[in-house]
């Protein structure tokens, strides 16, 4: 996602310093489409698997609850602050801007996100513990 951000960032400046592109006019599409598609079938549905591996089951139905609302809460701030940033600081910024969160999403995930694969919900459970207590 961090690399189309980044192809959207290039297309724009570009754009915005008087070159023509209407040969690259696919990159705007074609670098949106594939953020939408990585963000559906990657990172947006992980919440929802990883809510059902890390929490308790006495707990899981009102923190998907309350995970639902964060997560369009969420969605709802980026698609009402998305034009204003645009009008405001421009495409190549936004666009930048996006990328560089992303970027920070990608190290956040890789570097505190624990593997569950093939473990017990206990041993998840202690491997969290330890980690909130290295924080």
């Amino acid at each position: 996602m961090a690399f189309c951000q980044l192809l959207l960032v290039a297309y724009f400046v570009f754009k915005n310093q008087g070159y023509d592109m209407q040969d690259y006019s696919w990159i705007p599409i074609f670098s949106v489409c594939t953020i939408v598609a990585i963000f559906r079938i990657g990172i947006g549905p992980i919440p929802w698997f990883m809510m059902a591996e890390i929490i308790p089951l006495e707990a899981k139905l009102w923190s998907s609850s309350l995970l639902m609302c964060y997560s369009w809460s969420c969605l709802f701030l980026v698609s009402k602050v998305f034009m204003d940033l645009i009008d405001t600081v421009g495409s190549a910024a936004t666009y930048g801007l996006l990328g560089v969160i992303c970027t920070l999403g990608a190290v956040f995930v890789y570097t505190r996100v624990p593997e569950t694969k093939n473990k017990s919900f206990e041993a998840i459970q202690a491997e969290l513990a330890m980690g909130y207590t290295a924080l």
